[in-house]
């Protein structure tokens, strides 16, 4: 049975998502066996409602006989949680079988040796018996009707269902379309199409398949089949259709980013139950000027489970114009970019939508902080600065107070005799202190005179500003100031 060599068939296969999470997508090919058996579909139950047409034409060229040998394979080919209801219908239908489907032989067994003789074909009367099946109470949520017929619709006269459109037809789509579950349709017509495609009117879902001859039915029918597994499949992911991948940020908030880089992590959680998920072109962003970047690139997720992706995050500011030693402080957003899908989706498409969402964009918020410049740079700034305002001072100094030699001597005017002598101390202003000397003065070198050693004096006789007078004194030319004599004496006089 189908449903048995899946069983030894999975045992050997590792499904992509049931697993171990991995911060590393390995995507090896998953076939759509392989997530039916992740899925357990075949553990899923499904109504498989199968009407066999025996009406007298079925005889011609052996189709009935036809028919049976390729309803057994299809049989067996259904799991045994699946039910199974096998009607024939001619000018009525007749139930033959109603019940799981572990012994296909014993369903099987139960069609009739052949056709039923004189029999006319009323498709509308097996719909209608193939609807009380569906209408059951515990019905599976997946269902399936297979349609086999070789003819145009011919009811008996006194059918409801004689004349398509009546009333009793669209009740009967009435009763198709009030069914809870998913209902797909199969029609196999064996020659004319117009009473195969009558089962359309009824159940929207229908497929016609165009079958050229009865050794066509077997794939059909296995189309059939596999058809009912993605229904199974579909209604077993219907509570993870939509869902996707969450983030959730582990970062502090504050950052010292001065030495090297630091690492934060992101969580990455599926919100799946029985859907795996992979993020591929995983890319972390960052505002403020920082570098970040991610341990791996791409996810696999499995069903509920969680993945923690490494962010490493590093920042080189921007030069200052001083590389003064400083700690700079950034607001940063953090953001995670990527692509999120499942490795079921090929194997199922295009019958099962996962819709599954984008990447969320979940950002943390983090201030990073680093201390930049040169410790020395600071000190040795402010020491150049220093250095430039005493050579300011000293240029300013110099060409304020010129070098001065010699000495200055205060003498009487009449007598010539030295009253006091006051040594001249380089580019430093003397002052006039004497007890022989009345009143107050100072003497400093000229800086604007010609004569060269020249030096300004100032002197009052009683210490007023009122008889402060001043003036410049030329070397060896004595001159009277305030009552006094002053002679400037050069080393040479000195000599």
């Amino acid at each position: 049975m189908r449903s048995r060599a899946l069983r030894r068939t999975a045992a050997g296969i590792l499904i992509v998502g049931l697993g171990v999470p991995s911060p590393v997508v390995a995507e090896p090919a998953v076939s759509r066996d392989q997530v039916f058996a992740a899925l357990g579909v075949d553990r899923v139950p499904a109504d498989y409602v199968v009407l066999v047409d025996t009406s007298a034409s079925m005889v011609a060229g052996n189709r009935y006989g036809q028919v049976r040998r390729v309803l057994l394979p299809f049989l067996e080919g259904l799991s045994d949680s699946d039910q199974v209801a096998l009607y024939t219908f001619d000018s009525r239908p007749a139930l033959r079988y109603q019940g799981g489907a572990a012994n296909p032989a014993v369903i099987a067994g139960t069609l009739p040796d052949g056709p039923t003789p004189g029999g006319r074909t009323d498709i509308g009367a097996a719909v209608d018996a193939g609807l009380d099946v569906l209408e059951r109470d515990g019905a599976a949520g997946v269902a399936t009707i297979v349609m086999i017929t070789d003819g145009d619709h011919d009811a008996p006269g006194g059918s409801a269902y004689a004349a398509p459109g009546s009333r009793a037809w669209t009740a009967l789509g009435q009763r198709a379309a009030a069914l809870t579950g998913t209902v797909h349709a199969y029609a196999l017509p064996i020659g004319a199409r117009d009473g195969a495609e009558l089962l359309g009117s009824v159940v929207p879902a229908t497929t016609v398949l165009d079958a050229k001859s009865v050794r066509d039915l077997a794939g059909y029918l296995d189309r059939a089949k596999a058809q009912t597994r993605l229904g199974k499949a579909a209604a077993a992911l219907q509570g993870d259709r939509g869902r996707g991948v969450t983030v959730r940020w582990d970062v502090p908030p504050d950052m010292d980013l001065t030495v090297g880089s630091r690492t934060v992590r992101a969580t990455l959680t599926s919100g799946t139950t029985k859907l795996p998920l992979t993020v591929t072109g995983l890319a972390a962003r960052a505002t403020g000027g920082l570098t970040a970047r991610t341990g791996a690139t791409a996810v696999t997720l499995p069903p509920g489970r969680s993945v923690t992706v490494d962010v490493v995050l590093s920042w080189e500011p921007a030069a200052d114009l001083l590389p003064v030693r400083r700690t700079r402080r950034e607001a940063v957003g953090l953001t995670l970019a990527g692509q999120v899908a499942s490795p079921w989706a090929a194997p199922l498409r295009p019958a099962v939508d996962l819709a599954t969402p984008p990447l969320p964009d979940t950002a943390a918020r983090t201030t990073a902080t680093a201390r930049t410049g040169l410790p020395w740079v600071l000190p040795a700034a402010l020491a150049a600065a220093a250095l430039l305002l005493l050579i300011m001072w000293l240029t300013v100094y110099r060409r304020r107070n010129p070098f001065m030699t010699g000495a200055i001597s205060v003498r009487t005017p009449d007598s010539g005799a030295e009253l006091a002598r006051f040594p001249l101390q380089r580019r430093r202003p003397v002052p006039l202190r004497s007890p022989a000397v009345p009143g107050s003065g100072l003497v400093r070198g000229h800086r604007r005179s010609r004569a060269r050693g020249a030096v300004e004096v100032t002197y009052s006789p009683d210490g007023s500003e009122v008889r402060r007078t001043r003036t410049v004194l030329r070397p060896r030319e004595p001159l009277l100031v305030g009552g006094l004599t002053f002679l400037h004496e050069t080393p040479e006089e000195g000599r």
